[in-house]
């Protein structure tokens, strides 16, 4: 089961035909959800999904699907990272999160276009 999120696109790191271009929106989805079974709510909970809130801003590291016609963090949860004052916050600690360690969001993005986030 999954939850889809949906963002505005403000950067893009490599492109993808299926990505418009800046300021147009991307879907991709998440693990766990809930479905209304008609007589109960089906709700499952993926606690190594990071909670991802309205009106904040992430770096998602996406790689489409095409069996599911959908994008996808490309590394599960280690592939989203959130945007703060005090730089790019990794949600699980990872090799990439310790490279990228209080890098402001520019240096970030300029990190990973040069192909620092590849594991």
């Amino acid at each position: 089961m999954y939850t889809e999120v949906t963002g505005t696109i403000v950067d893009v790191v490599k492109s993808n035909p299926q990505i418009g271009p800046i300021g147009s929106t991307v879907t991709f989805r998440i693990h766990g959800g809930e479905v209304d079974r008609g007589e109960y709510i089906e709700r499952i909970i993926d606690k190594s999904q990071p909670t991802l809130f309205v009106g904040h801003e992430y770096v998602v590291g996406l790689t489409w699907r095409g069996h599911e016609s959908s994008f996808f963090p490309a590394f599960g949860p280690g592939s989203i990272f959130e945007v703060t004052l005090n730089g790019v916050i990794a949600q699980r600690q990872t090799t990439l999160a310790m490279r990228t360690k209080a890098l402001n969001r520019s240096q970030f993005i300029a990190e990973m276009k040069k192909g620092g986030g590849v594991e």
